[in-house]
This record gives C-alpha cells, structure tokens and sequence, in this order.
C-alpha cells in the first residue's frame, strides 16, 4: 500500500504543477491579449495621425501650388513692367535726342 499511496502523492503533485503551468499560460495569454489590443489601439491612432498628416500635406501642396502661380504672375508682370521701363527709356532717349536737334535748328535760325 505503501508504494501506491507513493504513487498517488506523486500524481497529485505532478497535477499541481501541471495546474501551475496552465495557470502561467492562462496569465501569458491574458498580459499578450491586453498587449495586443493596446498595439491595435496605437495602430489606429497612428493611422488617424498618418491620414491628418496626409490631408495637411495635400493641403499645404495646395497652397505651394497657388504661392507658385502667384509668383509666376508677379513675375511676368514685373517682365511686363520691366519691358514697358525699358520702352519708355528708349522713347524719353529718342525724344531728348529729336528735342536736342531741334534746338539746335531752332538756335540756327
């Protein structure tokens, strides 16, 4: 009897331990699923955040492309204005010089 009350103890202990086990990958299992949900929870937010950065991105590509056509008209119209100086310069010289010559035939006279 002696051996199988021996027996007996050793299977009860091996049941404890093996209980022990179960209970570890029960609370293993139990810390990796909060884990995992608090990961998914920081996936969406970055996710959010990706999209609201995207969105300011396209925004902001937005107003680059009107500062750029702004620019571009500003420029040919400083291009225009510059022109029109360079016009206007080269009749007030033609002018001077016609003026010029005639007070020259005014002065012979």
């Amino acid at each position: 009897m002696d051996g199988l009350g021996f027996q007996i103890q050793k299977l009860k202990e091996e049941r404890l331990k093996d209980q022990d086990e179960l209970d570890r990958l029960r609370d293993m299992t139990t810390y990796r699923a909060k884990e995992n949900q608090d990961l998914q929870q920081r996936m969406r937010a970055i996710d959010y955040e990706l999209a609201k950065s995207q969105e300011r991105s396209g925004d902001l590509g937005k107003v680059g492309d009107d500062k750029e056509f702004d620019l571009r008209r500003t420029s040919e119209a400083l291009d225009a204005a510059l022109q029109d100086a360079a016009r206007l310069k080269d009749e007030q010289s033609r002018q001077l010089g016609e003026q010029s010559q005639l007070q020259r035939q005014q002065e012979r006279q």
